[in-house]
């Protein structure tokens, strides 16, 4: 019942307006999903409606990049490479549908997909918490009509991963990270970066020193040690209690381990030397604007704020804001 009365107050988070007692659906089943299937479902339906809005973007914002082939043949191989790209994606998806090449493939155990016509150049694409691989097509989308393949990966308790337990945090997270990198070094001759939240924290623990193309970042959590310790404040939870005890749930989702915070504070952010852009929400509830900001002057990285955005970048407005952003940098 628990389980349930759970889902019942997902669903009301997601779908019922404000100053209203009625839910009404489409059709009815005999169960609720879980807040992350909910997530996972609202998800492609917004990345589906976002798609008309992409088919808007001028053709001049999504011709390729022939700056990465040298010499004629390549010059000549690019073109009819980034071509096909471009050609095929009309073709297959009809006026930019949903259909785009892509291979599930796998990286020493970790469940990941490739999008793209075949290219020297690939993105590394790292969810956040409750997301998971295919949630890249979007970015994909944009991306691959560019020259760029698009890698994404299934963190551990998420995707095809949602039955792992207890290794979704960084000593699992960090070392898989570099395996992909090492994968990703080994196929493609430049490598650029697209990370989401937690994602990015991630990306920073696990690529110090790494060279890439491009970084982007979209709501990036940047100081975990500012998080969790307000976290441990809005659960009153003082430092102590939190040694003694270990882990403690907390009524807002999170359980709080002394264990991460430990290995945070041992491992904060101090280098970062990639060319860095991020796209910031006003209503981010994770990351003070104030950190951003300083992240932003110390590590030299570009910052846009859409102003009445949020954290989970979702809603047809965020959508076109983060699309256009992207297709600017890319």
């Amino acid at each position: 019942m628990t389980k349930i009365l759970s889902n019942y107050k997902s669903i009301v988070k997601y779908t019922l307006p404000e100053n209203e007692t009625q839910i009404f659906a489409s059709k009815y089943k005999l169960y609720l999903p879980s807040e992350e299937e909910l997530s996972q479902e609202l998800q492609k339906e917004y990345r589906a409606l976002n798609m008309i809005k992409i088919n808007q973007i001028n053709f001049a914002q999504r011709k390729c990049n022939f700056g990465c082939c040298c010499g004629l043949p390549a010059i000549l191989l690019g073109f009819f490479g980034c071509y096909a790209a471009f050609a095929g994606t009309w073709e297959e998806k009809g006026r930019w549908g949903n259909t785009m090449r892509e291979s599930k493939i796998m990286i020493d155990q970790i469940p990941a997909v490739l999008y793209g016509e075949v290219s020297d150049r690939c993105f590394l694409y790292i969810h956040g918490k409750l997301g998971f691989k295919e949630e890249a097509e979007s970015f994909a989308e944009i991306a691959c009509t560019k020259c760029w393949q698009v890698l994404s990966i299934d963190l551990p308790e998420h995707g095809e991963r949602k039955q792992e337990k207890d290794r979704f945090n960084p000593w699992c997270v960090v070392p898989e990270l570099k395996t992909v990198l090492q994968y990703m070094q080994q196929h493609f001759k430049t490598v650029g970066l697209r990370a989401n939240s937690i994602g990015a924290w991630f990306a920073m623990q696990s690529f110090d020193g790494t060279e890439f193309k491009r970084c982007l970042f979209v709501s990036p959590v940047l100081d975990m040690e500012k998080l969790i310790q307000n976290m441990m404040q809005w659960a009153g939870v003082s430092e102590e209690r939190l040694k003694k005890e270990s882990l403690i749930p907390t009524d807002f989702g999170e359980i709080l381990s002394w264990k991460y915070y430990e290995y945070v504070k041992a491992h904060l952010i101090t280098q970062w030397q990639c060319q860095t852009d991020i796209l910031y929400a006003g209503n981010d509830n994770m990351t003070a604007l104030k950190t951003v900001d300083e992240f932003a002057e110390q590590f030299h990285a570009s910052l846009t704020i859409m102003k009445n955005g949020e954290h989970w970048f979702h809603t047809p407005e965020q959508l076109m804001v983060l699309n256009q952003w992207i297709t600017e940098r890319v």
